[in-house]
């Protein structure tokens, strides 16, 4: 994970503990695998929550593997779901965010992160650049509340990034 992406997620970790009155808060990385051994977010989560990797193939920092990236068959039980990193490689980022809502508890928190310059990085594809108003977009089309919008302007990556909120029950 490049250290903009890094930056940011932690910023979010800090920001969204105060949210949680309980441990340990259930976390869901989308997209968690490591790849050429780049650090994960997994670094940024201490004894109080209980991290769970997911990503569409095995390999290093994946706990679990999805048998349909799009129909991720899991329950309502996490407290916060975070991918960086991993939007632009996805065909169709708009039914990922719907499986990111079905996996969060009513209440829960999301925060995604991901490039906006034209730098192409396939793995496997490189499919998508996704700006400010674009995470606003797919947040209504998912029935989650945007908390944060916004986007770095330094930085190779120049990272646009979400905080969604899924409104209770």
């Amino acid at each position: 994970m490049h250290a903009e992406s890094m930056d940011l997620m932690s910023n979010f970790v800090v920001k969204t503990r105060r949210h949680f009155t309980h441990t340990p808060i259930t976390v869901l990385d989308v997209g968690s695998q490591s790849h050429e051994g780049h650090a994960t977010y997994k670094i940024l989560f201490n004894e109080n929550y209980a991290y769970t990797g997911l990503d569409v193939e095995p390999g290093p920092n994946v706990d679990l593997v999805t048998v349909d990236a799009y129909d991720w068959k899991l329950p309502s039980t996490y407290d916060f779901v975070i991918s960086g990193q991993a939007f632009e490689h996805i065909n169709w980022p708009w039914l990922t965010i719907r499986e990111i809502e079905k996996a969060l508890k009513p209440g829960g928190l999301a925060a995604i992160i991901a490039p906006t310059t034209p730098l192409i990085h396939r793995y496997p594809v490189d499919c998508w650049r996704i700006l400010p108003d674009g995470w606003v977009a797919l947040a209504k089309w998912a029935n989650l509340e945007m908390l944060e919008v916004g986007m770095n302007n330094f930085g190779v990556w120049r990272d646009s990034f979400c905080l969604l909120r899924k409104p209770n029950a």
